[in-house]
């Protein structure tokens, strides 16, 4: 009987460490909320370079910065109002900057600036720089993302068309892996996305599948080409990670810390029967 239980367990562990099996993680699904979507409009091409802006709305809004504001378009029709004519670099930096302590800083002499239009500053006596966090080596992307997200943060890429200084950002949301742990795809949304079908639904959630270039050392995104005509047809990959923490830090959803729970005690009564033997 002990035979056939073990032949049984063994049967099992080898159908999940398949190579077929997948799973999803979302942090929203862990911390509570939802993902945002925050778009440009085709009528209004004054938006075209403001995707740092509007992923930096859909973060905003997911950790509980809106400042009042009712969704992640609300605030990028704000940054737009606001800062779209000052000539500062909206970056996804920037943009949390400003929002939060309404300063901003000009690449590369690093100097920090008070926005001279007085808007932002929504909260002064939150330190932008305490919540904020990076990752710029391009082969540890999707690890640094992955722990964002597992820490409740909004999280934002920055993608890259290959050879070139043409830049994008887009909001994560999660990811998939395999068995070992490998990431097979990520999940985000893109203020871009209505451009090759103006009548998908919106707001949209995407998926992508990613593979790692072991030679150029960074993250490429399979099938991806942003939807700007002067881009179009372009491989992109990963370049940077930017996150924001929540205020104040999230607490897991009951399911999770039930999840973790048992598995704390499963652990334990393992540890407890090989003492036991």
């Amino acid at each position: 009987m002990r035979i056939k239980m073990v032949f049984l367990f063994l049967l099992v562990t080898l159908a999940f460490t398949n190579s077929a099996y997948s799973d999803s993680y979302f942090g929203y699904n862990s911390f509570g909320g939802n993902w945002y979507d925050a778009n440009k409009t085709l009528s209004n091409t004054s938006d075209n370079p403001f995707c740092a802006a509007a992923s930096a709305s859909n973060v905003l809004m997911y950790t509980g910065w809106s400042a009042g504001f009712s969704d992640s378009d609300a605030i990028f029709a704000e940054f737009q109002s606001l800062w779209g004519s000052s000539g500062i670099p909206l970056s996804v930096y920037n943009s949390w900057s400003l929002w939060l302590n309404g300063t901003y800083t000009v690449w590369p002499s690093s100097a920090v600036y008070v926005d001279p239009s007085g808007s932002g500053n929504f909260y002064p006596g939150n330190l932008f720089a305490t919540y904020y966090h990076t990752e710029t080596n391009q082969s540890n992307a999707l690890s640094a993302a992955d722990n964002f997200l597992h820490n409740g943060y909004g999280v934002t890429l920055t993608v890259q068309v290959g050879g070139d200084i043409m830049q994008h950002t887009v909001t994560l949301w999660g990811y998939d892996y395999d068995a070992q742990g490998n990431y097979l795809g990520i999940w985000i949304t893109d203020s871009d996305d209505y451009y090759p079908d103006p009548n998908a639904p919106q707001p949209k959630l995407s998926y992508y599948t990613i593979h790692y270039d072991q030679s150029g050392q960074k993250w490429w995104i399979d099938n991806y080409q942003i939807a700007t005509c002067l881009w179009w047809g372009n491989n992109f990959y990963i370049q940077s990670v930017n996150a924001l923490e929540q205020d104040p830090p999230p607490v897991p959803e009951p399911a999770t810390m039930l999840l973790l729970g048992s598995g704390l005690i499963g652990l334990a009564g393992l540890i407890k029967r090989k003492f036991r033997k």
